[in-house]
C-alpha cells in the first residue's frame, strides 16, 4: 500500500514564538487544538496536501500516563533535557479506498 505524508510535527516550547517565527516565511497557523488525554495542544498551517503541525505541553500528567507515554510524546517535548527528536512525520494510505472489516 504506496503511502503519502499527512503532516510534519514540530514540538516547541513556545508556541507563539515559533508561529510568529514561521510567519515570517508566510506560514499561517488556522486550527488550533487541545489534545484531551494526550497532554499536548497544537496550531496547524495546511498545505494542499500535508500540514505543519506545531506542538507542544499542555497537561503533564497526561503525557505521562500510562497510555500515553508509549508515544514518546514526554521526551519529544523536553527534547532539549531528553535529546529525543522533536520532529515527527506521520503517513497516510495515498489510496482513499481502503477496505475496512466491519
Amino acid at each position: 500500500m504506496p503511502l503519502a505524508v499527512d503532516h510534519v510535527f514540530i514540538c516547541v516550547e513556545n508556541p507563539q514564538a515559533a508561529e510568529r517565527a514561521l510567519a515570517d516565511f508566510g506560514l499561517q497557523f488556522g486550527r488550533r487544538r487541545i489534545h484531551q488525554g494526550q497532554g499536548t495542544a497544537n496550531a496547524c498551517a495546511f498545505f494542499d496536501n500535508a500540514y505543519l503541525e506545531l506542538l507542544w505541553r499542555h497537561d503533564d500528567d497526561e503525557l505521562q500516563s500510562e497510555v500515553v507515554r508509549p508515544l514518546g510524546l514526554w521526551e519529544r517535548v523536553r527534547w532539549r533535557e531528553t535529546g529525543a527528536s522533536p520532529f515527527g512525520v506521520a503517513f497516510r494510505p495515498e489510496d482513499d479506498n481502503v477496505p475496512i472489516e466491519t
